[in-house]
C-alpha cells in the first residue's frame, strides 16, 4: 500500500470510528432500558438518587463513563425530591441535586429527567421549574419533564424534551395523545410496558397488546422508546435479562426479536 493509500485508510479508518463513537440523537432506531443500560441498549435510563454513603456516587459515574465508552447515550433521571407531595423545602432538594452533581461528569449526559411521573399540584409546578432552572444554571444539557398519567404537559412547565409513560393506552388514543407533545417541538421519549404478566394488575395481555400498538406510532413519529422491563417477583430488570420462568422468557425473547 502507498504512503497515500495509508494515510486516506487512517484518515478514513479514524472517521468511521469518531462518527460511530456516539450517537447524535435519540430517535426510533434507538432504544433503552429503564434503570439500567443492558448489551442490547442504545442509551442508558440510569435513576440517580440522594446518596446514602461515599461509594454511591462513584458507582454511578463509573457507570456513566463505562457506557459512553460503550458508544451509548446516557438519559439520566434526578430522583433527588418527594414526587406528588413536595413536601421538604426546595433548599434541600437543591442541595441533594448539587451533591449528585457534583459527584458526576456532567459532559457524559446526553439529557437530565427530574425523575418520574410527577404533578402539577401541591407545588409541584413551582417544584419542577425550580428544580429545572437551577440544573440548567449548571449546565446545558437538556432536561426533561416526566408527568404522572393522564396529565398532559401545562403551558407553564419549561421543560426541553418530555417522558411519557401511557401503559395500556391503545392506538389511536395514543396517536392523539402523542401527537399533543410532538406538536411542541420538543424531543418525546415514550416509556413502554414489558414486564411478564403478573407483576402489576396492569400487566397483562391487553397492556402487552398496547405496547405493540404504540411502537408502531411511535416508528410513524419517529419516537425513541425505552422499556419497562422487570421480573414478575423481584421487580427486577436484571433477573428479567436471565429469569427462565416462562411468562419472562417469552416477553424478554419478543422484546430482544423487535
Amino acid at each position: 500500500m502507498s504512503g497515500i493509500a495509508k494515510t486516506v485508510g487512517v484518515l478514513l479508518l479514524g472517521t468511521i470510528c469518531a462518527s460511530a463513537e456516539l450517537p447524535g440523537r435519540l430517535d426510533f432506531s434507538t432504544v433503552g432500558v429503564y434503570g439500567t443500560c443492558f448489551d442490547f441498549c442504545d442509551y442508558s435510563v440510569f435513576k440517580l438518587r440522594t446518596p446514602k454513603n461515599d461509594t454511591y456516587l462513584p458507582h454511578m459515574a463509573r457507570q456513566l463513563r463505562e457506557t459512553n465508552s460503550r458508544g451509548k447515550l446516557n438519559l439520566v433521571g434526578l430522583y433527588c425530591f418527594d414526587r406528588v407531595t413536595y413536601a421538604k423545602p426546595m433548599s434541600e432538594y437543591i442541595g441533594a441535586i448539587d451533591r449528585v452533581l457534583a459527584g458526576i461528569d456532567m459532559g457524559r449526559v446526553h439529557a437530565f429527567f427530574l425523575g418520574e411521573e410527577n404533578v402539577t399540584w401541591n407545588k409541584g409546578l413551582d417544584v419542577l421549574n425550580g428544580l429545572y432552572d437551577h440544573v440548567k444554571s449548571r449546565t446545558d444539557v437538556p432536561i426533561y419533564q416526566w408527568y404522572s398519567m393522564p396529565m398532559l404537559h401545562h403551558p407553564k412547565q419549561r421543560a426541553d424534551g418530555w417522558i411519557i409513560d401511557p401503559y395500556g393506552m391503545r392506538r389511536e388514543a395514543f396517536r392523539r395523545y402523542l401527537m399533543k407533545y410532538v406538536v411542541l417541538g420538543k424531543p418525546v421519549i415514550n416509556c413502554l410496558h414489558a414486564t411478564p404478566e403478573g407483576r402489576f394488575s396492569y400487566h397483562n395481555s391487553a397492556a402487552h397488546d398496547a405496547t405493540v400498538e404504540q411502537m408502531a406510532v411511535c416508528r410513524e413519529f419517529n419516537v425513541p422508546m425505552f422499556f419497562f422491563c422487570v421480573d414478575k417477583t423481584h421487580g427486577s430488570p436484571y433477573i428479567w435479562l436471565h429469569s427462565d420462568d416462562p411468562e419472562n422468557v417469552r416477553i424478554r425473547e419478543w422484546l430482544l426479536k423487535e
